[in-house]
């Protein structure tokens, strides 16, 4: 980045040009297979999601919580001045996989309760974050002091892998709130509204059934 910006104030004579070669050149290429790779991995893990829950809502709202994330990523990388170099974007696909993990659980645990022992939704919710609250921490906490000794660069050749653990830890620590928060809230609405539109044909139903009664009398 920084020989990018010294070679953007030189001037060449007319008929030269300066452009990236090499190792640099290779560097950004890897980037953008990165890139795509996470992309379709992002993909991937929604399409396995649809086939886990059997319904397009339930991932979306865990994908709904992904970007807050990202914003804990970006946070992370402008405090500790690190690029998001290509294994930044390996950091980014283990910072997914645990999220999406522990929103699962979260959002698993109350269709559970929902379904097998028939709690309403408020409360349904309200018992399944009390109860996954602990083990979603533990296993945050667990892989930031893993990921810790890296990100300090801590041992031989660390300052290269080093973005990959701060953007692990920096996008764990604001998903933490998101997923015991914001997951929930977006699952009460979805789920409500859906309840409402349940609702609204049950009772269109039956006023078409008192209709075809009273016509019949």
């Amino acid at each position: 980045r920084e020989v990018t910006k010294k070679l953007e104030g030189i001037s060449v004579p007319t008929g030269y040009s300066i452009e990236m070669a090499g190792t640099l050149k290779q560097q950004g290429e890897n980037a953008q297979s990165a890139f795509m790779a996470l992309l379709t991995v992002i993909g991937m893990i929604y399409l396995i999601m649809v086939a886990q829950f059997n319904r397009l809502s339930h991932p979306f709202i865990i994908m709904l919580s992904l970007p807050m994330a990202i914003v804990g990523v970006v946070v992370g990388l402008v405090i500790t001045q690190r690029p998001l170099n290509e294994l930044g974007y390996v950091g980014v696909i283990m910072l997914i996989g645990i999220v999406v993990s522990n929103a699962i659980l979260l959002i698993d645990r109350i269709n559970l309760l929902r379904n097998r022992d028939k709690i309403e939704l408020q409360p349904a919710i309200l018992e399944a974050v009390r109860n996954r609250v602990r083990p979603i921490l533990m296993t945050k906490l667990t892989a930031i002091l893993g990921m810790l000794p890296l990100a300090l660069a801590m041992s031989e050749g660390g300052a290269l892998e080093a973005p990959i653990a701060t953007i692990v830890i920096s996008g764990l620590i604001f998903h933490t709130i998101i997923t015991l928060v914001l997951v929930p809230v977006l699952y009460s609405i979805f789920e409500g509204v859906d309840i409402w539109r349940k609702n609204r044909k049950k009772r269109k139903k039956q006023g078409r059934s008192i209709i075809h009664e009273m016509d019949a009398v």
